[in-house]
């Protein structure tokens, strides 16, 4: 199958194609969000591409491959299945934002197992290949990985079983960045379950550009952006931006050893009542998601240290680097930005609130003190500083002491006002920062409120 001739763009009456792969059909929709309606001196139409399957997994425990099988003509209209997981009365992204229960999205969610890698593709109207639209702030595009269980179950007897690269870190490892700039042979001598990442080979087509793509995310998907910073397989980004979480920090986000992983996979079989692999296999997602649940401590889900994936010395590996001199997005220099944002604050700030919250006093002052309605939050904001701020600070010192490439690490701090609030407390300083970051990365372009 040819991937490298008749890339074309297209629209008609609201229905976007793409055609590709040899003259292979994709069509999705023109969105809804589309700003024509409210700023009509200065349209611009975003094409959507729902559900596009880039990974295919033959098993529960088993790596992903790569999906290169397509239909000569596929509708992306709707959303693809989501990875099984613990449902809720609310969904939490409508719960994170906000809305009130009579606005939240009624619509069932569709679980599968074996079916939820896929990607959602939006990028500006009338793209081809020649436009070479950075990949996140131009062409935007959300990926689905394993989660739970399905994504970060990991043991011996895995190993074993299944073979040393199905051991474990499953989840992490759907998300796995390879380089486009890999030659063909090169790219044959890799093993095809490590996923030659889908966006890497055919995010050309839609406007972006494979040289200019930042990873990005917050919270427990910021641990994810680290892990690929510090994985052993060579990743084809050149920049990310993590937000409000770092790997190594007690009890959130220390890779877990292979002893360890075991551990909760013997707990696991326990508590269902099965013995072997191929019968751990075969439960049905909802009780296996259940026993996890009841045997995991924790609410972060650890990566492993399997020497595939993870190294012991993974903290002080930065594997940013050049391919046969072809350094990544035209030889500029790898760049990660952090921030601390929601609550998070300063070292000074916890020295201060170090002073109001723990006085000088006798016991029974201090138990007055808990009844204090401010000390909650001030006990938050510690805890927040020494699970995000301590963890910036680490990542940067060994960014600047081990990384090949001197990674340039730039934290940035905003304090103006939530901008959704009101019209009048409405800035566009901080969303046009981080376009600024992603599409140049020059410091001059940069401005910390």
């Amino acid at each position: 199958m040819n991937f490298t001739t008749y890339y074309k763009l297209f629209a008609d009456n609201s229905i976007t194609f793409l055609l590709t792969f040899s003259y292979k059909f994709f069509r999705g929709i023109t969105h809804n969000e589309s700003s024509h309606d409210v700023y009509e001196d200065d349209a611009i139409s975003m094409w959507q591409f729902r559900g596009i399957k880039y990974g295919k997994i033959p098993a529960r425990f088993m790596q992903a491959e790569l999906n290169e099988e397509f239909e000569n003509f596929t509708d992306y209209y709707h959303y693809g299945p989501r990875c099984p997981q613990k449902t809720r009365l609310v969904r939490l992204e409508d719960a994170l934002i906000g809305i009130p229960d009579r606005f939240v999205n009624s619509t069932k969610e569709v679980f599968d197992e074996l079916n939820c890698l896929d990607v959602i593709i939006t990028t500006p109207d009338g793209q081809d290949k020649k436009s070479k639209l950075p990949v996140m702030p131009i062409v935007h595009v959300a990926l689905n990985y394993r989660l739970g269980p399905l994504g970060y179950v990991g043991s011996e007897e895995l190993r074993k079983e299944l073979g040393n690269i199905n051991r474990g870190n499953y989840g992490l490892r759907d998300i796995v960045f390879f380089p486009i700039f890999l030659s063909t042979l090169n790219i044959l001598t890799i093993p095809q379950n490590l996923a030659i990442t889908w966006i890497s080979k055919h995010i050309a087509p839609f406007g972006g550009s494979p040289g200019r793509l930042t990873i990005y995310s917050e919270s427990a998907g910021s641990v994810c952006v680290e892990s690929q910073i510090h994985s052993l397989l060579p990743p084809h980004f050149h920049r990310a931006i993590m937000q409000s979480q770092t790997m190594g920090q007690p009890l959130f986000s220390t890779p877990q050893s292979i002893e360890a992983k075991s551990d909760i996979y013997n707990k696991l079989k326990e508590n269902i009542g099965v013995k072997t692999v191929k019968e751990l296999q075969q439960v049905e997602w909802k009780k296996l998601i259940e026993a996890y649940g009841a045997i995991k401590t924790g609410s972060i889900e650890l990566g492993m240290i399997d020497d595939e994936f993870f190294g012991k010395d993974w903290r002080t590996r930065f594997s940013f680097k050049d391919q046969e001199g072809e350094s990544i997005a035209n030889k500029t220099p790898p760049e990660v930005m952090m921030g601390n944002t929601g609550r998070e604050g300063t070292t000074e700030e916890i020295l201060r609130t170090y002073h109001i919250t723990i006085p000088a006093a006798p016991v029974p002052a201090s138990d007055r003190q808990l009844t204090d309605p401010n000390l909650a939050d001030s006990l938050l904001t510690i805890l927040e500083n020494l699970f995000f701020y301590k963890g910036t600070a680490e990542f940067i010192a060994h960014a600047q002491a081990h990384s090949k490439h001197k990674v340039i690490v730039r934290q940035f701090i905003f304090q103006q006002r939530n901008p959704l609030l009101t019209a009048g407390n409405f800035t566009i300083s901080q969303p046009m920062f981080w376009i600024s970051f992603i599409f140049i990365g020059r410091r001059e372009s940069l401005m910390i409120l």
